[in-house]
């Protein structure tokens, strides 16, 4: 689809009025990441960089606070040696 979109043998409509507007005219596009290259027919979404930074940064705090509680439940149960084997009994929630 890449290389039809690049060499203009994809159908693509010819650019168009918005619904309800008499200014300019859009342009069709596809909306692509940073893998291919920007033409007439193709854009990359603007805001993509800022999701991938929001999901980076969401990722390494969960991961850090699910250290942190692993960490201090590691210590709990050494220092008063609580939980050292598994759980003897079934434990039923009803």
């Amino acid at each position: 689809m890449g290389r039809w979109l690049q060499s203009n043998q994809l159908d693509v409509p010819q650019p168009a009025n918005l619904p309800g507007s008499t200014g300019s005219q859009a342009p069709y596009v596809v909306l692509a990441d940073e893998g291919f290259a920007l033409s007439s027919h193709l854009m990359r979404c603007p805001f993509l960089d800022e999701v991938w930074r929001l999901r980076r940064n969401f990722n390494y705090r969960l991961s850090r606070a699910r250290r942190f509680v692993e960490c201090a439940f590691g210590i709990f149960s050494h220092k008063w040696r609580v939980f050292p084997y598994s759980w003897p009994h079934k434990m039923s929630m009803w």
